[in-house]
């Protein structure tokens, strides 16, 4: 039980929003549609031509379903939908979690279209038949996935050896916020990331060589254009700023690289377009 669990905490990609809803919705919605008009399953070959669109209905509820689930769903669950703590075991739940709504809304669908009553106990049996065929091949392969992805982003980590920069930035750094007397300034080298968190950003800097963290009411764009003038500090990520004359090692799990500065326990993820460029960074072939 205790594998399963430490098993089922593993890191996991999060691919959720409007993109990713619109484009599986209309997938889904086309393939449910199309296998219910043209072949014709479950006695279905008894309704005439001219009802065709009553059949469409159910790829149209599969589509809005799926535009739910992975458009709006994780805008009113942000806490739940989190990029960083998403893992295996809330993948598995979540894809077996959308095969039930899917199914439970086409069945109010078909309630709908017919005279037929619910009926609780049929209910019941068409979600655990949904749910028990789907539970073995949704759990394999999103273990083959998960494993996959690991043996990627591990791999590149591997080949990526940061170096101490040959000049390093010896300035000082000064932030600001909005909110008045909102200021920090602190050596370059004392700051370690920014973090976006909604409308503030947190700045995670070592001071007495302990990690601290202040809160800054501001952006990460409006932040990086204080600090244009400090070449290592790179943005890594749309959520997170680096900075890579701290960066002394690199890992990889499933969700991609994640960078660390020395015995703080940061760990700062990089998006996978910016691994190139990370990558020689780190290794100061760009950068001076």
């Amino acid at each position: 039980m205790n594998a399963l669990l430490r098993y089922c905490k593993r890191p996991y990609p999060l691919h959720v929003g409007w993109a990713k809803a619109l484009r599986q919705g209309f997938i889904f919605g086309l393939l449910v549609g199309a296998f219910l008009v043209f072949f014709r399953p479950f006695g279905l070959y008894s309704v005439d031509r001219k009802y065709d669109y009553v059949l469409w209905g159910f790829g149209a509820v599969t589509f809005l379903a799926t535009l739910f689930n992975d458009g709006i769903l994780p805008k009113l669950l942000p806490s739940f939908f989190h990029e960083r703590k998403w893992n295996t075991g809330k993948e598995i739940a979540f894809v077996l979690y959308h095969i039930w709504f899917i199914g439970t809304a086409n069945f109010a669908y078909l309630l709908l279209l017919t005279t037929t009553k619910l009926i609780w106990t049929a209910y019941g049996q068409i979600c655990m038949y949904t749910l028990g065929i789907g539970l073995f091949p949704v759990v394999l392969g999103i273990a083959i996935r998960q494993r996959q992805l690991f043996d990627r982003y591990s791999g590149q980590a591997e080949q990526i050896h940061p170096t101490q920069p040959t000049r390093p930035d010896v300035s000082a750094v000064v932030i600001s916020g909005k909110n008045d007397n909102e200021q920090l300034e602190l050596p370059a080298q004392n700051l370690l990331y920014l973090e976006a968190e909604g409308n503030y950003v947190i700045v995670g800097f070592e001071k007495d060589g302990a990690l601290q963290k202040e809160m800054l009411r501001s952006t990460l764009r409006e932040l990086l254009e204080q600090l244009n003038e400090h070449p290592s500090l790179e943005q890594v990520h749309r959520s997170f700023v680096a900075n890579l004359d701290r960066v002394d090692r690199v890992t990889g799990n499933s969700q991609g690289l994640q960078l660390h500065f020395g015995e703080s326990g940061v760990e700062i993820p990089v998006s996978r377009r910016k691994v190139p460029e990370i990558k020689e960074l780190l290794e100061h072939t760009v950068r001076p």
